[in-house]
């Protein structure tokens, strides 16, 4: 008799239960962990789209209100430039009037002292 009820190997506790399938503590630990850092970095991207969705518009527009401000401010200076200059355009056309005006006097009246000065020729 070969194999004997007595002489039994230390393996045959080892197949003797029945057949699980399980993880080592280590890898069950790691998976855990993983898991994890999976979830609380999902969370932590959920938040940031949450708050920049809910706080970049808001951003935004006090920017663009801000900018608008600006544009606003520098339309008026413009305006008042414009103003101010067909304001002088408007006094410049009125003395070149008044000096083409008087050109003209004088020229007639040079003519004039002109045909008076010079000697009648017979």
């Amino acid at each position: 008799m070969l194999f004997s009820r007595r002489s039994r190997s230390h393996t045959h506790s080892l197949t003797a239960g029945a057949l699980e399938l399980s993880v080592r503590r280590r890898y069950r630990r790691m998976a855990v962990i993983a898991g994890l850092c999976f979830l609380l970095l999902a969370l932590l991207a959920g938040g940031v789209r949450y708050f920049e969705k809910k706080w970049a518009p808001a951003t935004r527009l006090a920017e663009l209100e801000q900018r608008n401000t600006a544009l606003q401010e520098e339309v008026e200076r413009l305006k008042l430039e414009v103003q101010m200059e067909q304001a002088t355009r408007g006094e410049l056309e009125k003395q070149l009037a008044d000096l083409s005006g008087e050109a003209d006097k004088l020229k007639s009246e040079l003519g004039f002292y002109k045909s008076q000065g010079s000697p009648q020729r017979r």
